[in-house]
């Protein structure tokens, strides 16, 4: 007797999730895990970045194009999931996203680890946040005169 179409149809949804999820996983394994929970550009009202050795205070972002660029640079934050991070390492960049919501999302970065929601990561590509982030936010403080 020949299967119903309904278990046919079964069966071919339980492969493409298989097959989904083993492509899902392989990415991660190979490039890193993308950040969770950032918002979107039109959710930020404004962010704040610290970056202690360059800047001796806070730089607060209001300008729609530099808070989008700061919501986007957290694709270079991909971290290896289930490494542990080196626990003598210190932060040497803060953000923080403020939402119309009054939610505040904060992660910090130096330029082998991650912080964020409490967890210490160690990046996948060592140094390039760190990079980009000074050079976008902090290059009147790094240029010298």
């Amino acid at each position: 007797m020949k299967p119903s179409w309904k278990k046919r149809l079964g069966q071919l949804v339980i492969q493409i999730l298989a097959v989904t999820a083993l492509l899902v996983g392989f990415k991660i394994f190979t490039e890193g895990m993308y950040l969770l929970g950032i918002p979107q550009p039109e959710e930020v009202t404004r962010v704040t970045l610290t970056c202690p050795q360059l800047a001796g205070e806070a730089k607060e972002v209001t300008d729609p194009q530099e808070m989008e660029l700061a919501v986007y640079l957290t694709a270079y934050l991909k971290y290896v999931p289930f490494a542990q991070a080196d626990p003598e390492d210190q932060p040497l960049l803060t953000i923080t996203y403020f939402t119309g919501e009054g939610e505040e999302i904060t992660l910090s970065a130096s330029r082998d680890t991650l912080w964020y929601r409490g967890k210490a990561h160690p990046l996948k590509q060592p140094g390039s946040f760190m990079k980009m982030a000074q050079g976008i936010f902090f290059l009147e403080e790094t240029e010298e005169p």
